[in-house]
């Protein structure tokens, strides 16, 4: 059979890219598709072949054509994907180990369950491709346009995605950890329940998206807008937030505590029931938000704008609220419980409550030397 393959011409040219049929018939048989000499696919044709568990090991891919082929748990490994062309492959469970190659086209192929490892695919094009259950380690996917695709528990680690577009995409339950998101598009995507860990995400925009219990912990979010977000349930703890904007979010339920967030702007957002335990909210503006039973416990307040919010059942114990202001804000039942409260303006003593003192005793108990 592989004498049959595309060989070498006799004056030794190039060789020609092997026949679709003998390409079906060795990969049917279980034929591994290796870098030997005489074997080529290079610019060749083989569009809607059954190519199921086909292994290309360090083959020349370039300009091949692959569009609508069954390439189901197949193995690409140390193959150049130049240009090669995927779309509407299905890709099911396939394996890209250290491919390479820009410009691969793999717009509407179908991905769940592969598994790209240690790839660089600069400039990749997959516009609506299905990446469900996927796995990408250290992948350098620079550029790549991921533009309405599904990334339902796709798993993201220590890859580099600087410039990534994912304009409309659809991200659930799914992790990024380690990695380069500076530049990425989210506009108009859908995030829900998606894990960023170990993730730079300075000054990205997520202005008005739809980002629903999603974990931020220990990220760097500085110069990051989420005004006018939905943000249900997410969580921000221990994140640096500094400058980071909330105006209008819809924040209820939210986690900030441990963040960092001097000068951040909750302005008009609706903060009920968040938590922002031992959070650092030096000059952070929350001018008009809704923070009903929101707990400050330990939080640093320090010249904070809290005018006219909406502070009912609000609990501030120990917290600093020195030179805070509160001027117009509801303070009905709003515990202030051993809060530092010099220079604060506009706290309403007739309707909060003070200091807990059998509490107090408590907190400050120390057993016997």
């Amino acid at each position: 059979m592989t004498d049959a393959t595309a060989s070498a011409g006799a004056n030794g040219a190039a060789a020609s890219p092997m026949r679709p049929e003998t390409l079906a018939i060795a990969v049917h048989y279980g034929e591994p598709m290796s870098g030997r000499p005489g074997l080529s696919l290079r610019g060749g044709t083989y569009a809607q072949l059954p190519l199921t568990g086909a292994v290309f090991t360090e083959v020349d891919l370039t300009d091949v054509d692959f569009r609508q082929a069954d390439l189901r748990e197949a193995v690409f490994d140390r193959c150049d994907l130049s240009r090669a062309n995927f779309l509407g492959a299905d890709l099911r469970g396939a394996t890209w180990h250290q491919c390479r190659g820009a410009d691969v086209l793999l717009g509407g192929a179908n991905l769940h369950k592969a598994s790209l490892i240690g790839c660089e695919l600069p400039q990749l094009r997959a516009t609506g491709a299905v990446l469900r259950l996927a796995t990408l380690h250290a992948t350098t996917l620079a550029g790549a346009d991921l533009r309405d695709a599904e990334l339902d528990g796709t798993t993201w680690i220590d890859c580099t995605l600087s410039g990534l577009d994912l304009r409309d995409a659809r991200l659930t339950h799914g992790t990024f950890s380690g990695c380069d998101l500076a530049g990425v598009a989210w506009d108009g995507a859908r995030l829900e329940r998606v894990v960023f860990h170990r993730s730079a995400l300075l000054q990205r925009n997520f202005r008005g998206l739809d980002i629903l219990g999603c974990q931020f912990a220990g990220c760097d979010l500085t110069g990051s807008d989420f005004s006018d977000a939905v943000l249900g349930r997410s969580s921000f703890q221990g994140a640096t937030l500094e400058g980071v904007r909330f105006t209008g979010a819809q924040a209820a339920n939210c986690l900030f505590p441990g963040a960092l967030a001097a000068g951040c702007d909750f302005s008009g957002a609706v903060l009920t029931q968040a938590v922002f335990a031992g959070a650092q909210l030096a000059g952070a503006r929350f001018a008009g938000a809704q923070l009903r039973e929101a707990f400050f416990g330990d939080a640093l307040l320090s010249g904070a704008d809290l005018r006219g919010c909406e502070l009912t059942y609000a609990d501030f114990s120990r917290a600093d609220l020195r030179g805070a202001d509160l001027r117009g804000a509801a303070m009905f039942r709003t515990r202030l419980h051993r809060a530092q409260r010099e220079g604060s303006q506009g706290v309403d003593r007739s309707a909060a409550l003070g200091d807990d003192a059998p509490l107090a005793e408590a907190e400050q108990w120390r057993p016997a030397a």
